[in-house]
């Protein structure tokens, strides 16, 4: 049997998190930080007109596989048990077909997203302590 490869900073998961009338359905977030024992991701969403005080907008050209402008949505950051994603990702990926292609594997651009929505993280008013906590415990928050 071969060893399950480890997440990394920059993966990409689908991961149930849907709104209140999509409650399970994946979407995708990428993996911003982490430790032994858990992980900080961050939803990746499709950016609408709607949407007012984006910090920051992904296109393909940071993310190749984004078919629209995209943007990291801070205030749903969480921490998540690094042993439940893949867990996680079996059980959103069985609920549909529509995001069948799993994880995606981190490039060097998406690591640098991931960098740059964890300094987000650490300077938004929006996001909780003890978020901001475990970036700085992690690693150092990337210079500006």
């Amino acid at each position: 049997m071969t060893a399950q490869r480890e997440f990394v900073v920059g993966d990409v998961l689908p991961l149930p998190s849907g709104s209140a009338r999509d409650r399970g359905k994946p979407h995708d977030h990428i993996l911003v930080a982490g430790n032994d024992t858990d992980v900080l991701i961050v939803p990746i969403c499709t950016l609408r007109r709607s949407h007012k005080d984006v910090e920051l907008v992904l296109t393909g050209d940071e993310l190749d596989w984004l078919e629209q402008p995209s943007f990291p949505l801070l205030t749903r950051a969480r921490l998540v048990p690094r042993a439940n994603l893949r867990n996680l990702i079996s059980s959103a990926t069985r609920q549909t077909k529509a995001n069948a292609k799993g994880l995606l594997e981190a490039t060097a651009s998406s690591k640098k997203v991931a960098a740059t929505v964890g300094r987000l993280i650490y300077t938004s008013d929006n996001v909780a302590d003890r978020l901001k906590r475990f970036i700085a415990e992690v690693g150092p928050v990337p210079p500006r």
